[in-house]
């Protein structure tokens, strides 16, 4: 029988962090001069950046930029290409994403360190979820009770057991809301 299902999107591969104050001077072939251009969020795979000018995706820029923190090293320039870039509308500028192409391995670890602590951008929008049809042959209910509420649910024939060897626990990301060192306590209950 198909049966309608929910199709969340992809997660990222990195966690973006809320740069404030930060600007990159972004040099493309077709510009005459490094424009400077406002960071709005970073990882150590890329950056957003709010666009008065925007370039098609698959052009190929470089990055001059600072991160927050780099102050042993000076300017970090990397070439970079341009993945997405959204439309200007009511509420939000045009964006740009870009992702770094030749950053090495030492410099990468090394930005992903500064950027720790800072906070991942608010969500603009809700997440979109596609429903499609699926062929299921056959659906198994299963219910709990749990005193306060009965929680029912249904899932296809296709179940296994799993083994505690099978299972390898990994945090999806880095701590959000952690900061650079850990929490002090001031005071104590008796």
């Amino acid at each position: 029988m198909l049966q309608p299902v929910e199709i969340f999107p992809n997660a990222r591969q990195t966690l973006r962090r809320s740069v404030a104050h930060l600007d990159s001077d972004v040099i493309a072939g077709r510009w005459d001069i490094p424009r400077k251009h406002r960071i709005l969020d970073m990882s150590d795979q890329g950056m957003r950046v709010a666009s008065g000018t925007r370039l098609k995706c698959g052009e190929h820029v470089v990055l001059c930029f600072t991160p927050p923190g780099w102050w042993l090293h000076g300017e970090l320039t990397v070439f970079a290409e341009v993945k997405r870039e959204t439309r200007r509308d009511a509420e939000n500028p045009a964006t740009m994403g870009l992702e770094f192409i030749d950053m090495p391995d030492g410099a990468r670890a090394d930005l992903r360190h500064c950027l720790r602590g800072f906070p991942p951008p608010l969500p603009t929008a809700a997440t979109k979820v596609r429903r499609e049809l699926v062929w299921v042959d056959v659906l198994v209910t299963y219910t709990e009770d749990l005193g306060d509420r009965v929680n029912t649910f249904e899932v296809s024939d296709r179940m296994a057991t799993l083994q505690t060897r099978d299972l390898a626990p990994a945090p999806l990301s880095g701590l959000v809301t952690g900061g650079r060192r850990p929490y002090q306590w001031k005071h104590a209950i008796a």
